[in-house]
């Protein structure tokens, strides 16, 4: 390859390298235009952030042949940060899919909020429920163990009264297990 090869192929990598970092200058400026901040990178647009998006190298800029690119994006990023903001409000939160305008936002998180209010009042209107159901069946419980107390007490009169060849063919009455009241 020719020096003269060599420079033609500099030259054109150098123009394609310029054209992408334009690309992704173009890019950015619509993300903040249609969003308000940028989206991404926590909200921080650097000169490592546009190399992300335009597909460079970090260190391509830092090349002697890109010194005019760098000087040019240089000014870019400082007049750009004096006129958009800086970050936005949650990168965890906010992403491509959400809306665009802070009122469709706030639309859609009180949209949110009177579904979970709906489902919360419905949780709690559950639990009360379920919690005096729980009494009812605790009631019910402790008045069958009752019942079966007494009735075991009855087993035992009548046991003195049963026959021994009729014993042996009486079934045992089983006690429910857990805690008795």
């Amino acid at each position: 390859m020719s020096s003269e090869d060599l420079r033609a192929y500099q030259g054109k990598n150098r123009d394609l390298t310029v054209e992408r970092v334009e690309a992704a200058k173009a890019e950015i400026k619509k993300k903040i235009a249609d969003r308000g901040f940028y989206p991404e990178n926590g909200g921080r647009v650097s000169i490592n952030e546009v190399s992300r998006v335009a597909g460079i190298g970090k260190s391509t800029l830092k090349n002697p042949t890109h010194k005019t690119t760098r000087t040019k994006l240089q000014q870019w990023l400082h007049a750009l940060r004096k006129t958009a903001p800086a970050a936005a409000a949650d990168p965890n939160i906010i992403d491509k899919d959400h809306p665009k305008s802070i009122a469709e936002q706030i639309e859609i998180i009180a949209h949110n909020y009177n579904k979970f209010k709906i489902i919360y009042d419905g949780l709690l209107e559950r639990c009360t429920w379920l919690e005096d159901r729980n009494i009812e069946l605790e009631a019910s419980k402790a008045d069958l163990l009752h019942k079966l107390s007494i009735a075991e007490s009855r087993a035992l009169n009548l046991e003195g009264t049963v026959a021994p060849a009729e014993r042996a063919n009486l079934i045992p009455f089983p006690r429910p297990k857990g805690p008795s009241l």
